[in-house]
């Protein structure tokens, strides 16, 4: 059926019609075509804007540290832009960013052989690294570089250059605080109980040693001082880190035959900058969010988790008040 006007037989308009015609012409004039409500897709399904690091001119190098990816942000470079010739685009990129991949090249002790390579978001297993110049440098080549790094090369690192330290800016990262670790006798460990206490040692000594580590890299561990007079951490220097080693720990004790190594590990994970967890930061201290006091810990060995509790004050140190028993004790030996 069309839309075309109806004439009576005495050749006048009919009222009625005239009207419903008015109405579908005005309903044609308002309503686009069919193209273009297919051209715009409803709001919830458009998808969400691509990440910032998804816009750098990407690179990588697969070097003995593993690959590290590099990316340089050109949106404020006239000629890069104008240029569409990929192997041109990517020459003119790295040669605006050449000095500042020699420092890199000079921290990290390996050669940056970069290829062009899209710049993803970084996996759990990578470090993110943003290069930002401070404002006084307005004719910096590059204002803005990315690399993304494995976190197992903070172990084979040291401490960056104060110019490109500067720069740098560090993401935080999860880590498991171990405020005690120490050999135990297996009978102690089938005495835990709830509403038991037991002491921490190592809070008693002028220095309470602690230690970081990260959760993506739990062989990675970083040496701490814990101040529990002004609720923070200190974290090493770099230079005179031992823990910064695979499987580290911070009681280097055999235990005997009839103890376990057990740690006293904060519940609460806690995001640290890099630069404070390799002592590189000026200042390498972690202000704790809380007082020790409202912790909740886990005491563990390597039978999993054996109770939960709180820290508690203790005289000048502190104790783990048990709330829960989480494990199986085994009993001590000759006891049934």
């Amino acid at each position: 059926m069309t839309n075309a006007t109806v004439v009576s037989a005495e050749g006048s308009v009919n009222p009625a019609d005239a009207f419903a015609e008015s109405l579908a012409r005005a309903d044609r004039e308002e309503m686009p075509d069919e193209t273009e409500i297919a051209a715009s897709p409803p709001m919830h399904g458009r998808q969400a804007p691509p990440s910032p690091d998804v816009l750098l001119d990407g690179f990588y190098a697969e070097t003995p540290l593993g690959r590290v990816a590099f990316g340089i942000r050109s949106d404020d470079d006239e000629t890069a832009q104008a240029v569409t010739d990929p192997c041109l685009r990517a020459a003119l990129c790295l040669g605006r960013a050449e000095a500042l991949i020699r420092q890199l090249e000079d921290w990290l002790g390996v050669p940056l052989d970069l290829e062009p390579g899209a710049m993803t978001p970084p996996r759990d297993d990578q470090l993110k690294v943003t290069w930002t110049p401070p404002d006084s440098e307005t004719e910096a080549a590059v204002k803005k570089a990315v690399m993304h790094l494995p976190l197992d090369a903070l172990a084979h690192l040291a401490a960056p250059s104060a110019a490109l330290a500067e720069a740098m800016r560090w993401e935080t990262l999860p880590c498991q605080v171990t405020v005690s670790s120490a050999a135990v006798p297996q009978r102690q460990l089938a005495l835990l109980e709830p509403g038991g206490l037991v002491l921490i040692p190592a809070s008693f000594e002028p220095f309470w040693r602690c230690q970081a580590r990260l959760c993506a890299r739990p062989a990675l561990a970083f040496s701490a001082e814990l101040d529990a007079g002004q609720q923070r951490l200190i974290f090493e220097p770099y230079q005179s880190k031992t823990a910064n080693q695979p499987a580290a720990r911070l009681t280097a004790e055999t235990p005997a035959a009839d103890a376990e190594l057990t740690d006293i590990v904060l519940r609460q994970r806690l995001p640290i900058a890099v630069d404070r967890l390799t002592g590189w930061a000026e200042q390498p201290l972690f202000e704790l969010e809380r007082t020790l006091a409202a912790f909740e810990v886990e005491i563990s060995s390597p039978q999993g988790v054996l109770a939960h509790g709180d820290l508690m004050p203790v005289g000048n140190g502190y104790g783990v008040f048990v709330r829960a028993i989480t494990a199986v004790q085994r009993q001590p030996a000759g006891e049934h």
